[in-house]
């Protein structure tokens, strides 16, 4: 040993005498072996024994480098070089901390890497300098691309030649070069869009830079969520359009139908007043039937027409003082000829007090009306029929309760929905016109019932409701007296 730095000593650590007396090459390497400081060797005799070949090589012999591993964990970089005068220039560097990093780095990378094929989406980062350095495989299918392709960190562009074949608008993709090359921060912003390729799919894309100057670009493939949504969009304005023909067809219908009926009730009445002479008791009957039927589908109109109504948000309220007393007075004496025919008791039970609430008076008849109707359509002969109101500060309640056929646990969810008759036929609208009235008042409805025990239903009705201007309500068909029992709303 000729020479040595002071870095040889700090690698090393072996005593400055031993170096300062100037060991030969053979000797400094059994002090290195001694120090646990070269690779460990199985046959260390002819591995020394290589190691000082080397100074019999002809001159122009190449010496490659080598990487030692010493037992103490560390990786030294070994370069020989051969001095023109004779001799061998040993260059030691130390690789641990560069290998480690290197080492760090690449089990990053695969985890990003490992991490990123487990997304939908198509994930692509791009270096500052254009260049591709990290993918995932579902940017390689959804693309149709092969992994040979993209090897060697192709730039942008070159992959923007790829994807044409399924995209080819020039102009985005030379948005997208900009934006990963320009340093800018008008350029380096949150951008994303929307491509329509060629083969049908539909992408959503967003451009994300990243803290090292890299451009992360994501696609998604959003085809089968923009097919839904046209679908549902197609069907919901189908809908609409069928419930605007609809609402119109029932109002035209029961406008119609309206004209027709007045003639048949007025003529039977003239009828039935004698004007065209007297009648046989049966005639009376025939009418008395022709009567009942025009009353029931002049209110079966007037139900629908409410219900249109309230599905075109035109059925409104007209808040007023309401005495629940009066209210059920009139509803009893409206029903009373239909009740008596049928040999149903009709009674009412309402406090001694007041019983004034805020509401549509014409609506909560209306109501009343409705449930008195359909439980003289479910009580047999001899029955009873008690309308309840009360008034508390908490609240009102109105309530009918019969002792007819009752209803079944599994009719019962049923049956303030439209349209759901029961056994006696009807068209279903009067229980559901409760529901929704009570509801518009801000109030809801209770139903107890059993087979063969009667039906109870409960309004419960706010004291104060805070409600706008409403239409007037026609109950002609039900003010008139009857001569037959109407057919059963359910």
């Amino acid at each position: 040993m000729v020479f040595r730095n002071t870095a040889f000593d700090t690698l090393f650590g072996l005593e400055r005498q031993m170096l300062d007396n100037r060991p030969g090459h053979g000797e400094m390497l059994d002090r290195l072996r001694e120090a646990r400081k070269i690779p460990e060797q199985a046959d260390y005799a002819s591995w020394k024994k290589a190691e000082l070949s080397r100074y019999d090589d002809a001159p122009d012999a190449e010496i490659p480098d080598e990487l030692w591993t010493l037992p103490d964990g560390r990786t030294l970089r070994v370069a020989r070089q051969r001095n023109p005068l004779g001799g061998l220039l040993m260059v030691f560097e130390d690789k641990t901390d560069e290998l480690a990093l290197r080492s760090r780095y690449n089990t990053l990378i695969n985890v990003q890497r490992a991490t990123l094929d487990k997304l939908h989406e198509a994930v692509a980062v791009f270096g500052s300098d254009g260049r591709l350095r990290l993918h995932n495989s579902e940017f390689e299918r959804l693309w149709n691309l092969e992994a040979v392709e993209l090897d060697g960190q192709p730039e942008l562009e070159i992959v923007a030649e790829k994807c044409s074949a399924l995209f080819d608008n020039p102009g985005v993709w030379a948005d997208m070069k900009a934006r990963v090359a320009d340093p800018s921060p008008e350029a380096r912003r949150h951008v994303t869009g929307e491509m329509a390729r060629e083969d049908g799919k539909v992408l959503v894309w967003l451009s994300r830079p990243l803290p090292d100057g890299a451009t992360l670009i994501a696609w998604q493939d959003v085809t089968d969520s923009r097919r839904i949504e046209e679908a549902l969009r197609e069907r919901a304005e189908a809908l609409e359009a069928s419930e605007r023909i609809k609402g119109e067809f029932v109002e035209h219908v029961s406008y119609q139908l309206r004209t027709p009926l007045t003639t048949i009730t007025g003529y039977a009445d003239m009828i039935l007043q004698g004007i065209a002479g007297e009648l046989s008791d049966q005639q009376k009957n025939y009418l008395g039937y022709v009567r009942s039927a025009a009353d029931e589908l002049e209110k079966m109109v007037t139900d629908i027409l409410d219900v249109a109504a309230i599905d075109a948000g035109q059925l409104e309220l007209d808040p007023a003082d309401v005495d629940l007393k009066a209210l059920a007075s009139d509803a009893v004496e409206l029903l009373a000829s239909k009740a008596e025919h049928a040999g149903i008791r009709l009674a009412v039970n309402a406090p001694s007090g007041d019983a004034v609430i805020t509401g549509d008076a014409k609506r909560l008849r209306q109501i009343t009306v409705n449930l008195l109707s359909n439980a003289l359509n479910h009580t047999p002969r001899n029955g009873r029929i008690t309308l309840t109101v009360k008034c508390e500060e908490d609240g009102a309640t109105i309530a009918v309760a019969d002792t007819g056929e009752g209803i079944s646990a599994d009719r019962q969810a049923r049956v303030f929905e439209r349209f759901e008759r029961g056994q006696r036929g009807g068209a279903g609208l009067g229980l559901a016109l409760v529901k929704e009235i009570v509801e518009m008042h801000g109030g809801w409805v209770d139903l107890v019932s059993a087979p063969e025990e009667g039906t109870t239903v409960v309004c419960h009705l706010p004291v104060i409701v805070k409600v706008a201007n409403a239409p007037e309500l026609d109950l002609t068909g039900l003010l008139r007296p009857t001569g037959q029992k109407a057919a059963a709303d359910g």
